[in-house]
């Protein structure tokens, strides 16, 4: 069992090297060519039917292509997602969409010491807005 990834990019290696930060299994990564991905994850390279036996497939690849792969991944028991905001689930599984950019391959996934919450302040609304804006949205907009 395992988490089994198809894409060799960005989504890819967040969610992929988190889940080896953790400890978590990684059954194969699946890419279109050559990369170097299954290395910086220590995982095996695969081609997309290598993965059945993962218990999730993480298709991080272009939002244009996840339903035409997701096409493609042989029968099994896996949950399949996407890290894609712009496309609903595929086969039964569901979509995830990251709250942040995600950093570019080889670099680390979270910064490597935030500072402590109690440290950041949080923004008020009314610093987010002001007044004159927030009169505006309200009362409708005068000619």
């Amino acid at each position: 069992m395992g988490r089994g990834i198809i894409g060799g990019g960005r989504a890819a290696w967040a969610f992929g090297s988190t889940w080896r930060r953790l400890g978590w299994p990684i059954a194969g990564v699946a890419t279109r060519g050559p990369s170097d991905l299954p290395a910086k994850l220590d995982a095996p390279a695969s081609d997309i039917a290598g993965l059945t036996s993962a218990d999730l497939i993480l298709i991080a690849i272009t939002d244009r292509a996840i339903e035409e792969v997701a096409k493609e991944i042989p029968a099994t028991n896996a949950v399949i997602w996407h890290a894609s905001g712009s496309l609903a689930s595929v086969r039964g599984g569901f979509p995830l969409h990251p709250l942040k950019a995600l950093p570019p391959v080889g670099e680390p996934p979270d910064p490597p010491d935030p500072p402590p919450l109690s440290d950041r302040a949080p923004p008020r609304a009314a610093d987010r807005h002001p007044p004159p804006l927030r009169a505006r949205a309200a009362h409708g907009a005068r000619g």
